[in-house]
This record gives C-alpha cells, structure tokens and sequence, in this order.
C-alpha cells in the first residue's frame, strides 16, 4: 500500500489522548446506520413521505455503489495493512471488509447534502446560508477524519467517498425527480 498515505494515517494518530479517542469514537457513530434511521423518521414527521423517500433512494443508491466499489477495488484498511505501526481504535468494529471507498463517509456526505440544502430553502440571509453551508462540510471533514484518526482508513478512501457521494447524488437526484414525475 502507498507508504505515504500510510505515513498520513500514522502522523494523525501521533496526536492520540483518551479523551480524542473518546471524541473520535462519537464522531464516527455519525457515520452509521442510525443517522440514516433518525433522518428517516425526522423527515417523515416534518417534510412528508416524498422527502423521505427521496432521502432514502439517495443513500441506498450511493451506499449500494460504494460497496459494489469496496467489493471491486478490494483496498485493505491501514489496520490490516499496518498492523504493528497503526491503531485500530474502532475495538470490533467493521475492519474485516474494505477500505476504499469510506461507507461512513458516503452517509454523512449523503446526509449533509440533503439537509443542506433543505435548510438552505429555509432561509433568506446570505450569512445563514454560508453559516449551514460550513456547519454540514465541518460535520462531513469531521467524520472522515474520524475514520482515518481511527485506522480504518486512508484519506484517499475519504475523499474518494466525498467525491464519489457528490456524483451519485447529482445523478441519483435527477433520476428520482424525473421517475417521481412519471409516477
């Protein structure tokens, strides 16, 4: 694997402290199946079944293309790689599958995008807009860098993620859109 991502992976893990480690663990939880859930239900009580569904498409399209990449790139985790230089600090979590690209990365990315710009026609000043604009790509970069700081991941397995996301959604989008409106 590429010595200098792995370099990367083990510079950010030199900064290591209980409570980062505490701080990182939370973060990533982010990333997981039960921000999707709780997405789900707060749309389905506050914008209605189209939203909703429109959400859920979205991120079962860009979770369903992200593993089928995992599947077919087949890139091992730092942990894997690096055992005896890099920390898994995840203890049981998903490190047995593959790296690239980041799942938790596409669903925070997933999620950001959508709430983003559902916020985004909430409000009128251009300082609301910048202030939701920069609050969910902080919360995005957060949960990356949560996942490389943890060992699971290279930083090319995030950006990736966010890239590939950014694509998936546009698409995913307008093929929702289009087959809503025949439907």
């Amino acid at each position: 694997m590429n010595s200098f991502e792995a370099s990367i992976v083990e510079a950010i893990q030199r900064i290591s402290t209980p409570a980062l480690d505490w701080f990182f663990r939370v973060i990533t939880a982010f990333g997981e199946l039960w921000l999707v859930l709780a997405v789900v239900a707060a749309l389905l009580v506050f914008t209605g079944a189209k939203t909703t569904l429109k959400y859920g498409t979205i991120m079962a399209v860009a979770f369903a293309v992200g593993q089928l990449l995992k599947h077919t790139v087949r890139r091992e985790r730092p942990s894997n790689e690096f055992t005896e230089t890099v920390l898994d600090l995840t203890r049981g979590g998903f490190t047995d599958n593959f790296a690239f690209p980041s799942g938790h990365a596409i669903v925070a990315t997933v999620t950001a995008i959508f709430l983003c710009l559902l916020f985004l026609k909430l409000v009128k000043s251009k300082w609301s807009k910048a202030a939701i604009i920069a609050g969910f790509s902080i919360f995005v970069l957060l949960v990356g860098f949560s996942r490389v700081y943890l060992g699971v991941h290279y930083i090319s397995d995030i950006i990736g993620a966010i890239l590939i996301t950014f694509v998936v959604y546009a698409i995913a989008t307008h093929i929702f859109e289009w087959v809503y409106k025949k439907i």
